[in-house]
């Protein structure tokens, strides 16, 4: 029985050790494969790694800008001129409508979940809501600017930061409850921020900005204006700018890597203008931009192959739920 006793044992040992291979490709892995990219008139989805996109909801508005997040594969959040919300990874979209003490949401620019429960938004003239309960309902928050805010990103439920006009930078360490005005390295407007954790970002509008310190101090890493950054870990990511995309492997020290958008074969003869970036991990990225266009790398930036959105639309926001 003894002996018996230890090959059950063994055997329960080798089933539990393998149990994580097993599963590999139901959780993270599936999730790494999901897109979401958002435009003038619709919201288009994959769940291949973009072999294939289909619009999930047709658009009403006229957007020039948007911002999407999602905290994970079933819950995501849309802002522009309108605002959209689901619960189930997009098969259905409700809009969202102020009701009550909630907040609007309408024209504003970025959104930012760091769960399920905890949200904000920011837009024109210094605008800021946040919500604690999934998006129920939305407060106002005083930002401490006038200036239009453009970008938002969390680290945490606690750490944030928001950036717009003229160099704005505003962080805070409590969710909102309090924001405070950083000291910014440009009075050029800022277009997009990131944070990998409490401490390390970077911003970007004219040139590329870094921060090891949480925002006290920001180095310039790169002279070329642009309009999106996005960061997988403290080294690898992405950033829009000059009509392209420049990748690092490195934190920003060194940016290479350098991808041209495609020529257009639509309406002019001229590059696509790329406009925003979403890190998915250390390898994979999706660009989107006008006319439609998609692009992917799997190999952190160093080739980038244009996917087929079936759109020729602008396409100004892509969101993705990372490994």
């Amino acid at each position: 029985m003894k002996v018996r006793h230890q090959f059950l044992l063994l055997l329960s040992l080798a089933l539990l050790a393998s149990m994580p291979a097993l599963f590999a490709g139901c959780g993270g892995k599936k999730d790494s494969t999901r897109g979401w990219a958002v435009g003038s008139r619709d919201i288009l989805y994959t769940s291949n790694g973009g072999k294939i996109w289909t619009r999930q909801k047709r658009l009403t508005w006229d957007a020039y800008s948007c911002g999407i997040s999602f905290s994970d594969a079933s819950h995501g959040w849309i802002v522009g001129d309108d605002a959209y919300f689901t619960s189930d990874g997009g098969t259905s979209w409700q809009k969202y409508a102020k009701t009550g003490r909630s907040a609007s949401l309408s024209g504003f620019s970025d959104i930012d979940f760091a769960d399920l429960e905890h949200g904000w938004a920011v837009g024109p003239k210094g605008a800021v809501v946040a919500t604690t309960d999934g998006g129920h309902l939305w407060k106002a928050q005083s930002s401490g600017t006038v200036d239009d805010l453009t970008g938002v990103t969390f680290a945490d439920d606690l750490h944030g930061w928001a950036v717009g006009n003229n160099g704005v930078i505003v962080a805070t360490s409590d969710g909102g409850a309090h924001w405070t005005r950083q000291r910014s390295p440009t009075s050029d407007s800022l277009s997009d921020v990131t944070f990998v954790d409490a401490s390390h970002g970077w911003v970007t509008g004219a040139g590329i900005f870094a921060t090891t310190n949480g925002g006290k101090t920001w180095r310039e890493q790169y002279g070329l204006s642009g309009w999106s950054v996005s960061f997988a870990d403290l080294s690898h990511g992405w950033f829009i700018g000059g009509g392209g995309v420049l990748a690092t492997s490195n934190g920003g020290r060194n940016w290479g890597a350098y991808a041209k958008a495609p020529r257009s074969k639509v309406g002019y003869t001229g590059y696509i203008e790329v406009r925003r970036v979403v890190a998915v991990n250390a390898r994979h990225a999706w660009v989107v931009g006008d006319l439609g266009t998609i692009l992917a790398t799997g190999d952190g930036g160093k080739t980038w192959v244009k996917q087929e959105s079936g759109t020729t639309d602008e396409l100004y926001c892509v969101a993705s739920v990372a490994t």
